[in-house]
């Protein structure tokens, strides 16, 4: 297999064109054939094939490979325009919201790539090989969408370097990089609004995970994570992975209201609950200040939060329809019914020292906020009556402000308890040699902050920094979870998604040697 392969990869250097052509061999030509449809892949048409068998991979802390036969590739999915109908969604998803914003909110990755491999088929080879005009075909098959291949009697999987292929999704974008300058331009960490992100087309049946970032961090940050989740079959085939970007500076419960109507959004134009049971169950994972903007899915606080963090109620206030619904919409949620199970990951439930420092607050007070939030603000302080009363309140509501323990929405934020019929669990990470967990922290949160009662499981991860997110035993946490939730679940099975027709390519039938 290895030398079938490592040959395929020298013959068919990037780019791969899957395509008919006629290739010179030291004795004669042969002409091979391709189906083009085989590009389709669950309503895309994947591109920009290249191998990845010579790569080298770093990084990453674990490296995956399929071994079998075939030249690996991967390849680039967009979206396939001949197939409008089909049972996936279209590259993104647009709803327009009841103030007028029709902004996207959700879409399928133009960025990640699909691990794929390339055989070369001939039939009745050994007769062939004596003639100087041989026949071949091309065949491209798609990590678990494909069968395996038959030579003889003998049944053969297929090559893919699934890990390779995830690490040249990173390398091509690197917009990690971009990280910081996101926090304080008041953006995502590529300069978008914010949005959820599909690893793949849906698959009916299969539940989503949305995994939402820290401060000043993005997506990438769950790359190994991912990484090592989707070497479990069992993950891969019943659930589909969304990443939520947002702009982390912006104040939590806009952050988290940007999210619910993104989820939302992403649920809707797959068909809604009634059409695929399985979007009605949701596991959200957040990090840090991600795991609080998924608690403000999951809560019901009524008016309690904005009288905690305003002081007075809202009906004191005097103020025009738009603010006054945006205000409504932000810090009196309700609980996402399609969110059956959240994970936090070192979040400050209670407030982080580190935010609390004058020297991040002053950090937080040079990041940029969004123009619809400084506009209520202004209008909450003119509506008010009262801005020496409530100017310490309002403007600092941006994220690093909130997530100071001295600030009212920190305060009032954890004792609204999560809905009951939501499944918590907590992942607290801390450093030092085993100090008692009473004065344990990450560097960032001190685990009493983190640590909340009624939660289904804790695990404390000893020995990790704030950024657990790649520790084999955060990892291996969250992948507990996540096949609980498969066992509460055990209804829901993928559906095949019904792609369109291609020719039937003949196996060979070939002596075994």
């Amino acid at each position: 297999c290895d030398l079938y392969n490592l040959g395929l990869t020298a013959a068919f250097p990037a780019p791969v064109s899957l395509a008919a052509q006629e290739r010179a061999l030291p004795f004669g030509i042969i002409d091979l054939a391709a189906d083009p449809a085989q590009l389709r892949w669950q309503g895309r048409i994947l591109e920009n094939l290249r191998p990845t068998a010579t790569l080298a991979v770093g990084g990453i802390g674990n490296v995956y490979r399929t071994p079998g036969l075939g030249e690996p590739l991967t390849a680039l999915g967009r979206p396939d325009p001949a197939y409008p109908n089909m049972a996936v969604p279209p590259s993104t998803a647009r709803a327009a919201t009841p103030d007028g914003d029709d902004t996207d909110r959700f879409s399928i990755s133009d960025r990640l790539r699909v691990p794929a491999s390339l055989l070369l088929e001939i039939d009745d080879p050994r007769a062939q090989v004596l003639t100087e005009h041989l026949h071949g075909r091309l065949v491209l098959r798609v990590m678990d969408d494909s069968p395996d291949t038959r030579i003889g009697q003998a049944t053969v999987p297929a090559e893919y370097d699934q890990t390779a292929a995830r690490a040249l999704s990173l390398r091509d974008s690197a917009l990690w990089a971009q990280e910081y300058t996101g926090f304080l331009q008041g953006t995502t960490f590529d300069g978008t609004h914010p949005h959820l992100v599909a690893m793949t087309p849906h698959r009916p049946g299969n539940m989503p995970v949305v995994f939402v970032h820290g401060t000043a961090s993005s997506p990438y940050r769950w790359a190994s994570m991912v990484n090592d989740l989707l070497e479990d079959r069992r993950i891969r085939d019943h659930f589909d992975f969304w990443f939520y970007s947002y702009a982390t500076s912006s104040p939590i419960p806009y952050s988290a209201w940007e999210l619910r109507r993104a989820i939302t959004q992403a649920v809707d134009s797959l068909g809604g609950v009634k059409a695929d049971p399985a979007l009605g169950h949701i596991t959200v994972v957040g990090h840090s200040q991600g795991g609080l903007l998924a608690r403000m899915l999951v809560i019901n606080p009524g008016d309690r939060l904005w009288n905690g963090t305003a002081g007075r109620p809202l009906s004191t206030f005097r103020l025009d329809r738009r603010t006054r619904q945006m205000v409504r919409e932000t810090m009196f949620p309700t609980p996402m019914p399609e969110i059956q199970r959240v994970v936090f990951i070192a979040t400050p439930q209670h407030g982080s020292y580190l935010a609390g420092m004058s020297l991040a607050q002053w950090v937080g007070s040079m990041a940029s906020l969004p123009l619809r939030v400084s506009e209520t603000a202004r209008e909450i302080l003119t509506g008010s009556g009262d801005s020496t009363h409530l100017a310490s309140r309002v403007f600092r509501l941006g994220s690093v402000y909130a997530m100071s323990p001295r600030s009212a929405f920190m305060r009032t934020l954890p004792t609204i308890p999560i809905m009951p019929d939501v499944h918590a669990h907590s992942i607290i990470p801390v450093c030092g040699n085993g100090e008692p967990l009473a004065t344990a922290d990450d560097g960032v949160v001190a685990y009493a902050s983190a640590h909340i009662p009624d939660v289904d499981s804790e695990l404390v991860v000893r020995h990790s920094e704030h950024s657990t997110q790649s520790n084999p035993f955060t990892i291996a946490e969250v992948r507990r979870i996540l096949l609980l939730q498969l066992a509460a679940n055990p209804d829901l099975a993928p559906r095949k998604v019904q792609a369109p027709a291609s020719p039937t390519i003949a196996t060979p039938q070939a002596p075994r040697p």
